[in-house]
């Protein structure tokens, strides 16, 4: 029984964060496209970059997620606070966030009309 608890209980930590892992970078995905509606309706595949730096952001936040997730349950059976642990990763979701607004803006600036296309 201690075993089926102990699963469960992982369960439970590892199910927010990965939820987490894919909501955060979509979230502000979005609203970029709510907020930038213009630049995203008159260019060209514009937003496309975006959405990949979107998922390899996803993955990162995924594969950090869990190892956050295991060292707070390694903590907590240990008989420590897992509050450093929490700490340490609401400090990285903000580094995180940071990151992705700074690569959105740097890679397709919104601030600027996108360039038309040109096929020939």
């Amino acid at each position: 029984m201690e075993n089926r608890n102990l699963g469960l209980g992982k369960f439970l930590i590892s199910l927010p964060v990965v939820l987490g892992a894919v909501a955060l970078p979509a979230g502000i995905l979005v609203l970029f496209y709510l907020i930038f509606t213009d630049f995203y309706q008159r260019g060209f595949l514009t937003g496309l970059l975006q959405g990949l730096i979107c998922l390899v952001i996803m993955f990162i936040h995924f594969i950090v997620g869990l190892v956050f997730a295991e060292k707070y349950w390694t903590a907590r059976n240990e008989g420590l606070d897992g509050k450093i642990v929490i700490r340490q990763f609401l400090i990285y979701l903000a580094i995180g966030v940071l990151v992705q607004i700074s690569l959105n803006i740097i890679f397709e600036n919104p601030f600027k009309d996108p360039p038309a296309p040109s096929f020939f």
